[in-house]
């Protein structure tokens, strides 16, 4: 493994462009705060998880994919509206060496056909080995999404992940192997993929890190959508990168 490397001008070490994004786990602090979601309508405003949480039950998310039939750079698209289980499903995906695709989840602010219209297109154009919804997906718009052959619709719960064991066999992968697709926002037409490598995220993290001048003392708080690139890249992977807590609420509760 490449050392990690510390940017003069921020306290905080980050690997360089000779690692794998998750090679970041290194450097957690533990036992310290990860993420927090802020719910405020739920019994419960507050759910926390320790770095050490996050990792376990990102680890067997990765192994839950893998059972599913996720392959080392398979696409898998994740429509998942609880933030903490998309993120846990993201990160997944990352140690199994496949490349996760966030959609946007269905919300009351989205004309439904053109969601629909969307949805058919872009699942159609990306060839996913695996799509995965939660409970909440509307059953119509599950009639909407194109498996092509040999691809598969999985339902993802906190129960099934807690019952998954965790991946074993860490994928062969490198800096040039894609680790995520973003999509544009389809304003103009169908939504349009861009696949990341390591390598490219990771500088982008680096220069995020070091222009913010980012130390241990910092935290993010967000309601940004992940499928939204400052959603995905600053805000969630930014701190998850560089060790710093996270706290979190979906869009649609902000």
């Amino acid at each position: 493994m490449t050392p990690m490397d510390s940017d003069s001008s921020s306290l905080i070490s980050l690997p360089v462009e000779g690692n794998l994004l998750h090679d970041c786990m290194g450097n957690w602090r533990r036992g310290e705060a990860c993420l927090t979601t802020w719910t405020p309508a739920a019994d419960t405003e507050f759910e926390s998880f320790s770095f050490e949480a996050f990792q376990e039950l990102s680890e067997r998310a990765a192994g839950w994919l893998q059972e599913a039939g996720l392959s080392e750079k398979d696409v898998v698209i994740l429509l998942v509206k609880d933030p903490a289980l998309l993120m846990v499903a993201f990160w997944g995906a990352v140690l199994r060496g496949a490349v996760p695709a966030i959609l946007a989840y269905p919300n009351f602010k989205m004309n439904r056909e053109k969601y629909a219209f969307g949805l058919q297109g872009v699942t159609s154009r990306t060839g996913a080995r695996l799509v995965v919804i939660d409970s909440g997906f509307p059953p119509d718009l599950q009639e909407m999404i194109h498996l092509p052959a040999g691809s598969a619709l999985r339902e993802i719960s906190r129960t099934s992940i807690d019952a998954a064991n965790p991946l074993e066999i860490h994928p062969s992968i490198t800096p040039d192997s894609p680790v995520l697709l973003q999509h544009s926002a389809g304003t103009t037409g169908l939504q349009k993929g861009v696949v990341l490598n390591h390598r490219q995220v990771l500088r982008q993290l680096r220069k995020l890190a070091r222009y913010l001048e980012l130390d241990l003392t910092d935290c993010f708080v967000s309601w940004l959508p992940l499928y939204h690139d400052m959603g995905l890249i600053a805000c969630f992977l930014l701190p998850l990168v560089t060790g710093l807590p996270m706290v979190v609420q979906a869009p649609d509760d902000w």
